[in-house]
């Protein structure tokens, strides 16, 4: 399938745009939900990977209630992820089920459009420390997100041992680096 130029600049430039609002959400859902916590929501961060292309990125994540859906179990999934130097961010409404203490099964689909890979189904299990979930599209995509908590940029900063020449905000950033690498080792 070929994309013209013009609807892959006005595909971009869509995605640019929905971008600029997810990091102070993000931000904004760290001060809101602190870890520990004994539930999911809040803010997480960690990769995704397809298995179908080997392609991944970074990924981030808000988990908030779906208000108007008459189901406590259906919770809001703001995602972002990045591919090379894109970004993107979208919304899913999925499903809670309880799967013992402290465990849920989580569940649900999000049409991203044809042009996007259609139709993208997702399950998986979270704790409140972790959330695994498997994701499979429409055009034959599919792989894994791997989400842990964010270290709060507090945490960080105090636990970082600054090294000359190094202010505080180079040692959070240091932080977070390290522990998306955790992530990717624990796999």
């Amino acid at each position: 399938m070929r994309i013209s130029s013009p609807i892959l600049a006005l595909s971009l430039a869509l995605l640019a745009s929905n971008c600029s609002s997810y990091q102070p959400k993000w931000r904004a859902a760290q001060a809101e939900y602190p870890v520990p916590r004994g539930d999911i929501l809040g803010a997480w961060e960690g990769r995704w990977h397809s298995d179908w292309n080997d392609h991944s990125g970074r990924l981030k994540l808000v988990v908030e209630r779906q208000p108007g859906t008459g189901d406590p179990e259906d919770h809001s999934f703001h995602y972002w992820a990045t591919w090379g130097p894109l970004s993107a961010d979208y919304t899913a409404v999925l499903t809670l089920e309880p799967a013992g203490a402290g465990k849920w099964k989580l569940s649900g689909t999000k049409d991203l459009g044809a042009l996007y890979g259609g139709t993208y189904s997702h399950e998986g299990t979270a704790t409140p420390e972790r959330i695994h979930s498997n994701y499979r599209a429409e055009n034959g995509d599919h792989g894994t997100f791997e989400l842990t908590r964010p270290i709060p940029a507090a945490t960080a900063a105090a636990s970082y041992r600054t090294e000359k020449g190094r202010d505080a905000a180079q040692a959070v950033r240091d932080a977070s680096r390290r522990s998306a690498q955790r992530t990717l080792r624990s796999r």
